[in-house]
Parts: structure tokens; sequence; C-alpha cells
């Protein structure tokens, strides 16, 4: 028997990235002016947990540098002989505020959007969250534009992914206004090792349009947003069509041309002409969380299952 002391703090404070990278830590980073509340992006497996990650979301706020847009990482460095995944991995949906100093000064800020870049042992790119389906396809739209000369493709989350990252558990989707709001991007190691950046600025592209709008039009899409889309409103699955998973409703096939799989019932506009009078274009652009924390604020936060990214 032995007495011991459990400290809830997960990230190592006080050190640089070299110094981190040097003694395999784990640290966070937070570049934040304590008021925007436009756009959080987020990489929670940075460093070698999930390469390239951290750096698309620093991309994302280099792009969007005019509007202040705020990033929270956390990087995990790798030991001799690798395993920084199974050490320093923790799943977005046990991420808590309690165990991050950084993530505190934010969580109860209400960001209009947030973005997780996230990466995953499957093929291609998944675009999930809480966000409106209008959001993540204009999102899966950009993504499969720039890189419409690759063969990556790009699939827009079912409710029946289980990497979706709709939970209400979810970091991306506590950190919005809405608590229901995120958008969680999957992607292979090639979409990462070879077009880490094409991604972050189809991102960063998204969000520009959104961010340079007046706050009121912010309101007035969220609304749109969240009306039923048509083309997500009832579809049928066709089993082994190429642009759609055994889970998902909806693909971006190579090139960025979104494809839908099923029949779709198409839904009268009438009720959407207020909307569309205010603000004519706002079919042209696209959106954005929910949050559940465990029992007790500075419960430790729990370690996910891991595999090889």
């Amino acid at each position: 028997m032995f007495a011991a002391v459990v400290d809830s703090v997960v990230p190592r404070p006080g050190i640089d990235d070299a110094e981190a990278k040097r003694r395999h830590e784990f640290v966070e980073r937070l570049s934040d002016n304590g008021t925007h509340g436009g756009l959080i992006a987020i990489a929670p497996h940075g460093g070698d947990i999930e390469p390239h990650t951290d750096a698309q979301a620093d991309r994302v706020a280099e792009r969007l540098a005019e509007y202040g847009v705020s990033t929270w990482l956390c990087k995990g460095f790798e030991p001799a002989g690798g395993g920084a995944l199974r050490l320093f991995h923790i799943t977005a949906t046990n991420i808590h505020e309690g165990s991050f100093p950084a993530l505190v000064s934010v969580i109860g800020r209400g960001f209009r959007y947030a973005v997780a870049f996230h990466g995953f042992r499957d093929e291609g790119i998944l675009v999930g969250g809480g966000a409106p389906f209008r959001l993540r396809s204009e999102i899966a739209r950009s993504i499969g534009n720039a890189l419409s000369s690759s063969t990556i493709p790009v699939r827009i989350a079912g409710p029946g992914d289980v990497l979706g990252g709709d939970s209400p558990r979810n970091i991306v989707n506590q950190l919005t206004t809405s608590k229901r709001g995120g958008i969680h991007l999957e992607q292979s190691r090639s979409a990462r090792t070879e077009h880490a950046l094409h991604i972050a600025d189809a991102v960063a592209e998204v969000f520009a349009a959104r961010l340079r709008r007046p706050r009121r039009w912010w309101f007035l899409r969220e609304l749109w947003d969240r009306l039923p889309d048509p083309a997500q409103w009832r579809m049928t699955a066709r089993p082994g069509h190429a642009a759609r998973s055994e889970r998902s409703g909806a693909g971006v096939g190579a090139g960025g041309a979104v494809t839908w799989a099923g029949s779709v019932v198409r839904l009268s506009s009438s009720a959407l002409t207020a909307t569309k009078k205010l603000e004519p274009d706002i079919d042209r652009a696209a959106i954005s969380g929910r949050r559940v924390g465990p029992a007790q604020a500075n419960a430790p936060a729990a370690t996910g299952s891991a595999m090889v990214l």
C-alpha cells in the first residue's frame, strides 16, 4: 500500500514545443484574443498523435487572421519506438475543460462556428459533426474541389457513422453557441500527408464567406441551415452505390461533385420566402454544435481506444 496524488490536468505546463518533443510530452496551446466569437479551429490530437492536424488548425487561423479566429491545440510527441497515439489520444467525447487549463477560457464563449481536424485509418475524408447538413455539405464540396486532381474520396457523415462526430459530448460541438454546431473532420493519413494545407484552405474559404458578413446575417444563415435540406430529407439506400458509404447518406466523389444515393422528396420553398427576402443570396452560403461534461468538473480525462492512424 502506498499514498498517491492524482492530478486531473493532462498537459505538461511551462514548456515549449521543442522541449516537449525532446521530453516526449503532451502540451496544450491556445491562441485567442479573449473576445472573438466567430470561429475556433481545434486539433486535440496534434503533434505525433494524428500528424498534421495541428498545422491544419493553425493554417485556418492564419488564412482568417483578419477576423481574429481562435485556435486550441494539443500536441503529443512520440517516444523512441513510437506510441504517441496509444499514450496521448483522448477521445473527442472525453475531453473536458477540467483537465485542460487553456480550454477553460474558451469553453463557455459560445463560438458561432467550430471546426476540429482529426485523423483516422479509413480511406478518404469524412465530414461530420453536429453542424447542419447544409454546412457539412458545403465543407465537403469545398474540400472535394480543392482535391479535384486527386483520387481521395470525400463523404458526409450519416447518423450511423461511428466517427461522425455528432455526439453532444464531442468537444467541437461543445464549443459552439448552439452546443450542436461543430464541424468534425476525419482524414486518412495520405490525405493529411499529401494535402493537409489544401484541405485547411478549403475549410477556411467556406468560413471566410461567413465571417465577413455582419452578425445579423449569421442569425439568418443559421435559421436557413437548420431547415430540412431536400437532398438529406428522405433518401433510400442503394447497396453498392459508389458514392455512398454503408452508414452514410451522402458522398462527394473525387473532383468535388456532390452525389446523393437514393430518391429525394422535394421540399416546398414557400416557408423560406421571408428569410430569402432578407438575405437574397443566403442559399449560396453554408454552419455549425452540443455539450455534456463529466459529472464532476475536475474529473480526469479518459483515454479512448487506440488505432494506427
